[in-house]
This record gives C-alpha cells, sequence and structure tokens, in this order.
C-alpha cells in the first residue's frame, strides 16, 4: 500500500467518518502542515499529525502526532495545529 499524501484536500466531518482504512494520508487545505493518516484496519478512524522544519535543524523535516480521530474532532485538530505551528513560526521547539 502507497504511503502518499495527496495535497490540499478540504477535510469535512463526513469525509473523516468515511476515512478507507489503509487509504493515504490527507493533508488539509485549510491548515497549512495538518494531516490525517487513516487506520490501516478501522474505517473513519486515523491519527491526527502536523509537519513542519525543525526550527533548530531547518532541513529536518518533524511529524508529530498531535491526536486521534474521532476522539480529537476536525475543528480541535486545526486548533491544536494552529497552536503548535505558531510555536515553531517564532522559533520554539516543540
Amino acid at each position: 500500500m502507497a504511503n502518499n499524501t495527496r495535497s490540499g484536500t478540504r477535510l469535512t466531518d463526513a469525509k473523516l467518518r468515511n476515512l478507507q482504512a489503509g487509504s493515504d494520508a490527507l493533508t488539509h487545505a485549510a491548515v497549512s502542515g495538518l494531516l490525517i493518516i487513516p487506520s490501516k484496519n478501522t474505517k473513519g478512524v486515523g491519527s491526527w499529525y502536523i509537519r513542519f522544519y525543525n526550527p533548530t535543524n531547518k532541513s529536518q523535516r518533524v511529524k508529530m502526532k498531535i491526536g486521534d480521530y474521532p476522539a480529537m474532532g476536525l475543528s480541535e485538530a486545526e486548533d491544536e495545529a494552529k497552536r503548535l505551528l505558531s510555536y515553531v513560526s517564532i522559533g520554539q521547539d516543540l
């Protein structure tokens, strides 16, 4: 199974509920750096991640898990991603 990331998908609650198990990761068009990786075995379940460049070592790309769907919904994931990425944008390590 490919582990590609589709770029710029406008995620909605309906799309998330219907995530296909084992499908490719989806990036969220509304929040740069936010993505969801669907569960390998269960439909409608996934893990939220943010991607960013390490503020200390700008060439190192980091992927950090911030929660699980559906326990963390879309709006909560957006808010948390924005909060964490704001620290990165001012050079703070997470």
